[in-house]
Order: C-alpha cells, then sequence, then structure tokens
C-alpha cells in the first residue's frame, strides 16, 4: 500500500514546487524553492525521496534566536 506520494506543481506566481501528501490528503513536507522548470522540480523531489529513507531522525531544540534550532 503506497502511504504517500510527492506531487510537482507549478505556483500561482509561476515556477514548479513539490510538496509530499500522506495518503490521508495531509501534506507532510513540502519544498519552499521555486524551480524553473518541471522536470528540476521533479528532480529535487526525487533526490529528498531518496534521501530521506536514510535520514536519521534528531531531537531539536530551540536557541536564543526566534526561529532558529539546534540539533542535540
Amino acid at each position: 500500500m503506497i502511504k504517500s506520494k510527492i506531487e510537482v506543481f507549478e505556483g500561482v506566481g509561476g515556477g514548479f514546487f513539490w510538496r509530499c501528501r500522506h495518503r490521508n490528503g495531509q501534506i507532510v513536507a513540502t519544498g519552499n524553492q521555486s524551480y524553473a522548470t518541471k522536470s528540476n522540480a521533479r528532480r529535487a523531489a526525487r533526490r529528498i525521496a531518496g534521501t530521506m529513507l536514510l535520514a536519521p531522525v534528531v531531537e531539536v531544540q530551540p536557541s536564543t534566536r526566534p526561529g532558529d534550532y539546534r540539533a542535540r
């Protein structure tokens, strides 16, 4: 059973983006970088999908700067 899928789409202002959608319909990850072509967005999405399986899960804690986090 497929648990999620990565979608590539054209943004409102142009450019292409990717997002990962869980089978329940919720978006669980997004790429906020705009790509000039659909093929570049697809390539980036494939790289992310391939590396996520190997990525470690780490805890982070807020640093002293808002929006900045540090791994423990």
